[in-house]
């Protein structure tokens, strides 16, 4: 449930998507054509930031050592749109050239070792072919709990296609990302991008028209909606295995497996109430104080309940591994 939520920025951040309202069904889909980011971003004055998201390569060679290295491509507005902090290098715009990239601390050194890799060149297939590019920054190592994966970033412009295609809304292939400006609402970006829509892809309607699709209550047979960062985690778009309902299931599971366990400990100790009765009795007489039987019996209580954690937690982490 915490995924995303450690961007400084996650209330402002949205993932676009379309509705396709065609005859048989509401189709979605949350790949956009190479224009949609800047057009939407120029276009729109409630989206201040946006970035595209795009893979670019799996492989970086320095000299004649090769490495995996799984490239993303985005734009220069990603990095002060995310919070993933710079530890090495421009913590400014790291990405202002195309010529630059970024690697998170793992994966510079696998490529560099110990050496301090700012400054430094390096040969990737961004993008669909090599390219010699400057390291930059260092960034911190990604949290676990970050939708956005990578190990290098580098920009957008370097995909082969991006020249030919930069103008071309119909060859969809990747996510883009916007960031609200101070004030602005999902409703007012979604309002304004709607009139982007209608005047950059007028043909989509009318194809959609023509093929029978069913208009919304505004007329569009599409529409191009936020969906919010944390929410993103979740989304059958994104090819999530996870659900919020399955999480929540899980969830009432185990606070069931809980209170089946109080109601246990009570029961036993209500059992053994009979036979300690005659013990608290005899220390009555000898002139033990309330106090310290009130003391003696929670001790007990807590150190059999601080063993049995400790014991739960030695077998979570024997068997967790093999469970999953």
């Amino acid at each position: 449930l915490g995924f995303d939520k450690f961007h400084k920025n996650n209330k402002k951040i949205f993932q676009l998507y379309s509705e396709f309202y065609n005859k048989e069904k509401t189709d979605l889909s949350n790949s956009f054509g190479f224009p949609a980011a800047s057009v939407y971003k120029a276009e729109s004055p409630a989206i201040e930031k946006s970035s595209r998201f795009l893979f670019g390569g799996s492989n970086a060679w320095l000299g004649e050592k090769e490495v995996d290295l799984f490239v993303s491509l985005v734009d220069e507005d990603f990095l002060s749109m995310f919070s993933f902090p710079s530890v090495k290098g421009n913590r400014q715009n790291p990405l202002q050239s195309t010529g630059n990239i970024v690697l998170t601390e793992n994966a510079a050194k696998k490529v560099f070792g110990n050496e301090d890799p700012v400054g430094k060149t390096i040969k990737t297939t961004a993008g669909g072919q090599m390219h010699a590019l400057m390291v930059t920054a260092v960034l911190k190592d990604l949290p676990q709990n970050s939708s956005l994966k990578f190990d290098a970033l580098a920009r957008i412009e370097l995909r082969t296609d991006f020249v030919k295609d930069k103008d071309n809304w119909n060859n969809q292939h990747h996510p883009v990302y916007v960031m609200l400006g101070q004030g602005a609402t999902q409703q007012q970006a979604e309002k304004e991008i709607r009139f982007a829509n209608k005047k950059h892809l007028a043909d989509w309607d009318d194809g959609m028209a023509k093929n029978g699709a069913i208009a919304d209550k505004n007329g569009d047979y599409f529409a191009t909606k936020l969906l919010p960062l944390k929410e993103v985690h979740f989304s059958k778009m994104t090819g999530s295995a996870v659900q919020k309902s399955q999480l929540f299931t899980v969830l009432s599971i185990g606070l069931l497996i809980i209170l089946l366990a109080c109601f246990n400990f009570i029961n036993i100790n209500l059992a053994n109430a009979f036979t300690r009765s005659k013990e608290i009795a005899v220390r009555k007489c000898l002139g033990v104080a309330k106090e310290k039987l009130f003391a003696q019996l929670w001790s007990e209580s807590f150190l059999v309940c601080f063993i049995a954690f400790l014991l739960s937690l030695a077998l979570v982490n024997i068997f967790i591994y093999i469970l999953n």
